[in-house]
């Protein structure tokens, strides 16, 4: 197996490592950014890779390296985890198609589904429900993907529209009892409260 040296400029900056994580294009505070925090996320050459922290086309690494591709880093969270956070709907596809398990949870119970509809990422949303992503796998406070969608975000409204029409119930209860509606009503999104009363 070769060496691989880590994009320099990549490896410490946390607007490249998590562009688009949070759907704020802010970097998320949960993953640290030093060499030795990085160790400690326990990631593999695919996560460092998805994460362009290794300067390595996902594809060759997919071909060529023997992975596992289910492999979750420190948090439970798979290279889909983190590739339908970031918005990826190409890698989000390959890593499908190599196999990756589209319902497989984090530490916290959130699955890819749940976790591209809570960071407002439609293509990935429909990209995972092509995959038959669970609609009702929840997070571990009782969060479906519809109540992660409903809240005010970019396309949060077409996320509901595509989870509904895929059968999503909009009258789904998370452990506080609360609905999508709720939620919606609480953001103040009014085309998502539009979308769940029609």
């Amino acid at each position: 197996m070769m060496a691989m040296q880590p994009c320099v400029d990549r490896a410490l900056s946390g607007s490249d490592l998590d562009r688009n994580a949070s759907g704020t294009g802010q970097a998320s505070p949960e993953v640290s950014m030093s060499s030795q925090d990085l160790e400690q996320q326990c990631f593999t050459l695919l996560h460092l890779t998805i994460l362009e922290l290794q300067c390595l086309d996902l594809v060759m690494v997919l071909k060529h390296y023997p992975i596992d591709i289910d492999a979750p880093d420190v948090n439970g969270r798979t290279a889909l985890f983190w590739v339908a956070w970031r918005g990826d709907c190409m890698s989000v596809n390959l890593l499908l198609k190599y196999g990756a398990d589209v319902n497989r949870p984090d530490n916290q119970s959130w699955k890819s589904l749940a976790k591209a509809s809570k960071t407002g990422h439609l293509g990935v949303v429909q990209c995972l429900l092509e995959a038959e992503a669970s609609l009702t796998l929840s997070t571990s406070q009782g969060f479906q993907p519809i109540h992660l969608a409903s809240d005010k975000k970019p396309d949060g409204a077409n996320i509901v529209k595509e989870l509904l029409k895929r059968g999503a119930d909009p009258n789904a209860r998370s452990s506080s009892q609360c609905t999508p509606l709720h939620n919606a009503a609480n953001r103040g999104s009014v085309e998502t409260i539009q979308c769940l009363l029609s």
